[in-house]
């Protein structure tokens, strides 16, 4: 009987190993064997993953990476506009040197030598806009436009935060978008016949002069972003990624009334 089992054995092997060089499927319980291996991979390899998962959450660091680098960006955008500003401020600032020589000659050549020459009166005053409007945009980086500091000045960095992203989108953006739709037709139309002054011999070029008027609107803009970037970095206790001169100066009201301490106001 042993003997037969044996024999028994030996033929079911032979059979199994023949099907599988003919490249018939496996026995049923090879299958079944297979996919319990399978399942259990898998299962192991969720758990790994799963466990992962959980110590990247744990440690805060899962998407991490993502947002840090949107926020370096976020940085990097509001210190290329103010660098932008900054730049395009103290060129034109130099402009006002200008407007005294040209004004100063105007008063010379009037009241002492009886002559006037409309295009000086001209430059002047057109000196005048192109430097006020050039400087628009850096004048609002430095903080140096009217501003009513009722609840400003007294208020911390995340509250002057959120009334600068409010003030950006609510007054800044729509009102910068209705000065370039007004004014496009009004400077196209100057552009297309070269205009000049309304005064005979006064300057040319009142074209480019009107142009300021976009520039202006343009570089507001740009500043009125940086001033949302740079809030939206305050909200998101990301300011450390500004240089200390972009970031919101300190609450100087909360300072004077630090008993034992003398503090003095600074611009805001």
């Amino acid at each position: 009987m042993h003997a037969n089992g044996r024999q028994d054995d030996a033929r079911g092997e032979m059979v199994v190993l023949e099907r599988l060089r003919a490249g018939h499927r496996s026995p049923p319980f090879f299958e079944h064997d297979w996919e319990k291996c399978r399942l259990m991979q898998q299962s192991l390899i969720f758990c790994v993953l799963r466990c992962e998962m959980s110590v990247h959450m744990k440690n805060g660091s899962l998407g991490k990476t993502g947002g840090q680098e949107f926020m370096q960006a976020m940085a990097a955008i509001v210190r290329g506009i103010n660098a932008l500003n900054a730049v395009i401020g103290r060129v034109v600032s130099w402009l006002a040197l200008g407007i005294v020589i040209a004004c100063f000659t105007v008063v010379v050549q009037r009241y002492l030598f009886g002559v006037s020459y409309l295009w000086l009166r001209d430059l002047y005053i057109w000196l005048n806009g192109a430097m006020f409007t050039g400087v628009a945009g850096f004048a609002l980086a430095r903080g140096d436009h009217v501003r009513v500091d009722i609840f400003y000045r007294p208020a911390s960095v995340r509250r002057k935060a959120i009334i600068d992203l409010f003030g950006v989108l609510v007054f800044i953006l729509p009102f910068m978008a209705i000065v370039v739709v007004y004014s496009w037709p009004f400077v196209t139309r100057s552009w297309s016949y070269w205009e000049g002054s309304s005064n005979v011999g006064g300057m040319p070029g009142l074209f480019i002069l009107k142009s300021f008027i976009i520039v202006f609107a343009m570089l507001v803009t740009l500043q009125g972003i940086a001033m949302a970037l740079r809030a939206i970095l305050v909200l998101a206790d990301r300011e450390y990624l500004l240089p200390e001169q972009l970031r919101y100066p300190p609450n100087v009201a909360a300072e004077l009334q630090t008993p034992g301490e003398t503090g003095h106001e600074g611009t805001l």
